[in-house]
């Protein structure tokens, strides 16, 4: 490949990782205003973390009515104006400033999802339209999308072949953003893990502000907003330190497993080889959260659970999605929506179910059994990467399983 076109590739990742932040970021925003809200809209500072069960139930139901339109009018076309209807309801929930406009709020956030929910699932299809194989591991690390450009290579007899763009810019941008463009992903597929560990990391951080903003003699750590603000610095972290872990590992340790142990032939299942590193590190984080929560240790120790829990969800996320996608190539987009209903119903039903649960075994119970779980959903990864290639060839419509298996990959694939 020329330097101008991995250059060009990597404007459009700049430009699809910034669309996917956007449509993520918008629906949870005012997160830190718990306490701000309380006297306004007289609610506990549980029922006010119900806005971010409405933004987690929006952006698990908004892929069911934008990825049918998608592929009828196009992913960027979806893309554009679902993030223009995200921008109008953070200006909606920016109004509701009335003691009676709680409803609305939560409203406000649930629509927000909705439209931001097509740029945190469109990707997929994108991803594999630009990038190779060898490529494509630090490339769903970034779980990107892209919103300018359209492009795609054949795959053999079954390829999908892409219309002619348009060459001056008015024309291809009325193509990319008005409707009258065809663009055809299909696929379906999800993982069991993504259930549990995500769901129990939403249910992490929809808490850990209820705890620190909770005044010291009701068991909290009596934080300001701005204290809490400062504590969200965790979390960024945790995406610079994951982001260097997937950009180094990502590829690497796949290939390297085709390479060593199949004579350079390529299976998906090599991608889950990555996950060796969240099985470890979720266990321990949720169990350093629990125990300082029971005990009222030192709030550090609970930057240091939320670091391990993040770290580990960052990293095993974007991997079993490639994976899985990897397994059904021909419909990428289709297999992001059921990964992404697999990764935050449970999200939504536990944020409900948090505080009676802490009240009947007490905090540092809830923490330490979704330590468990989890590690017990890591040994199903596990068994992805041990017979992942037999349980795929169970499935029973071949049509739809196709995958990339037996492409050989070179040694020097991993240095791109």
């Amino acid at each position: 490949m020329s330097k101008n076109g991995a250059h060009h590739k990597l404007r459009l990742l700049f430009v699809v990782c910034w669309c996917a932040w956007c449509g993520a970021l918008a629906p949870p925003a005012g997160q830190l205003a718990y306490f701000h809200q309380l006297k306004l809209y007289e609610r506990t500072p549980t029922q006010r973390s119900y806005s971010i069960n409405a933004a987690v139930a929006g952006l698990l139901g908004g892929p069911f009515i934008f990825v049918p339109i998608a592929r009828i009018v196009g992913r960027t076309l979806v893309i554009f104006w679902s993030l223009i209807g995200t921008f109008v309801c953070q200006i909606w929930a920016a109004c509701m400033t009335g003691s009676d406009d709680y409803y609305a709020f939560i409203a406000s956030r649930l629509f927000a999802s909705l439209f931001g929910s097509p740029s945190t699932i469109l990707d997929a299809g994108y991803i594999i339209d630009l990038f190779f194989l060898h490529q494509r591991g630090r490339a769903f690390a970034c779980y990107e999308l892209s919103l300018l450009l359209e492009t795609g290579f054949a795959r053999g007899s079954t390829a999908t072949f892409y219309p002619k763009a348009p060459t001056s810019f008015l024309q291809s941008r009325i193509a990319t953003l008005l409707p009258g463009n065809r663009v055809a992903p299909l696929a379906v597929i999800a993982g069991l893990y993504m259930l549990v560990s995500f769901g129990f990391s939403i249910m992490l951080a929809i808490q850990t502000a209820i705890y620190l903003q909770t005044p010291e003699k009701h068991g909290g750590y009596g934080f300001t907003a701005a204290q809490n603000a400062a504590f969200t610095f965790v979390t960024w972290l945790t995406v610079l330190v994951a982001q260097g872990i997937s950009l180094l590992m990502s590829d690497r340790l796949p290939l390297w497993a085709a390479q060593r142990f199949n004579k350079g032939v390529w299976r998906p299942e090599y991608r889950v080889w990555n996950m060796w590193l969240s099985a470890v590190l979720a266990p321990i984080g949720f169990a350093i959260f629990g125990v300082t929560l029971q005990y009222h240790y030192h709030y550090m120790l609970l930057a240091l659970g939320s670091f391990l829990v993040n770290i580990a969800s960052q990293l095993s996320v974007p991997l079993l999605i490639n994976c899985i996608i990897e397994c059904f190539i021909m419909h990428p987009v289709e297999v992001s929506v059921a990964m992404n209903t697999w990764r935050l119903a449970f999200g939504i039903a536990v944020g409900f179910a948090v505080e009676p649960w802490a009240e009947a075994v007490g905090e540092g119970w809830v923490y330490g059994m979704a330590s468990l779980f989890v590690f017990g959903a890591s040994l199903l990864t596990a068994l992805l990467a041990w017979k992942g290639d037999r349980l795929r060839k169970l499935y029973p419509l071949k049509s739809l399983a196709v995958s990339e298996e037996g492409e050989r990959v070179a040694p020097d694939h991993a240095d791109v």
